[in-house]
């Protein structure tokens, strides 16, 4: 068995519970002006079966004081039919594009209301 040590601070969501739209956990700041995680990823796993609702989208934002964010990169439309358990390998991988600032976080956009569904977000540094 392989033990994976997370860094806490690249976490956006810890097994988030999601049933309506909601942003991260986390935000990440990067201490400075801009992003610097240009080219990496975030993962996410989906740790509990999502129920109830219609579909989910995952929304990148970016923010330059921490506080006002604004939306720049959108995922697929995922039905909830595929909202399942996915332990080993992220159920979606959101690629960060450049010209990103200081601070991101992801926004959970639902459609309907899910009666259950968790979600586990991190920043991915490994190339």
């Amino acid at each position: 068995m392989i033990n994976l040590y997370l860094d806490k601070r690249l976490e956006l969501s810890s097994d988030q519970a999601i049933t309506t739209t909601a942003e991260s956990q986390n935000a990440i700041d990067f201490g400075t002006d801009s992003c610097s995680a240009d080219g990496k990823r975030i993962d996410f796993r989906i740790k509990e079966k999502f129920q109830g609702g219609t579909s989910l989208k995952f929304i990148l934002q970016d923010s330059a004081n921490g506080t006002s964010f604004d939306d720049k990169l959108t995922s697929t439309t995922f039905n909830t039919a595929v909202l399942v358990e996915s332990q080993k390998e992220p159920f979606y991988s959101l690629v960060i594009p450049k010209g990103l600032r200081r601070y991101i976080r992801v926004k959970y956009d639902v459609q309907g209301t899910f009666t259950k569904g968790k979600i586990h977000a991190i920043l991915n540094t490994e190339m």
